[in-house]
């Protein structure tokens, strides 16, 4: 695990000393962004670069943050700020996780906290990425099965997130 920590530890040093906002690391390799709130992650997802088992430093992770690596395949987090929705939701991924402060929830820019609806929309794409993963090595039927699965653990989600 020596290698995940010079991973965590270059990270950290890019986010303290060049004053980015979040950063990946992996070997040589560290993709670097100054925009605020969940955008870098966003746009790492989007790039369609695999960034599995990079480490991650950042200011500030929420829950919504903390999905977000898990979809992205980080190896390890750090953050200047945390809430501890995302250290319980990152440790249960067995992701490890270096903090400053720990605080109880993290609010947007507006000063309001993340919509249920918007959580429901990360824990679906968590599910479906799983649910792709395991339908590349499964028959066809297996696959159709994991499908229809899929959409239940969807309408429970949505209906959870709606009810409250």
């Amino acid at each position: 695990m020596h290698f995940l920590q010079s991973d965590l530890e270059r990270a950290k040093e890019l986010l303290k000393e060049k004053h980015y906002t979040c950063v990946l690391c992996k070997d040589a390799q560290c993709v670097i962004s100054k925009e605020h709130g969940v955008k870098p992650l966003l746009a790492f997802l989007n790039s369609g670069e695999s960034y599995a088992d990079f480490s991650a430093a950042d200011q500030i992770v929420g829950q919504a943050a903390a999905h977000l690596y898990l979809l992205i395949g980080v190896s390890a987090v750090y953050a200047d700020v945390i809430s501890k929705g995302a250290i319980q939701l990152l440790t249960e991924h067995h992701i490890p996780v270096e903090h400053g402060t720990v605080v109880d929830q993290i609010r947007n820019r507006a000063g309001n906290d993340l919509k249920k609806s918007q959580l429901s929309m990360i824990s679906q794409m968590m599910i479906l990425k799983n649910v792709l993963a395991q339908m590349k090595a499964s028959t066809f039927f297996q696959s159709y099965i994991l499908f229809l699965q899929f959409f239940s653990m969807r309408r429970s989600i949505t209906k959870c997130c709606n009810s409250n």
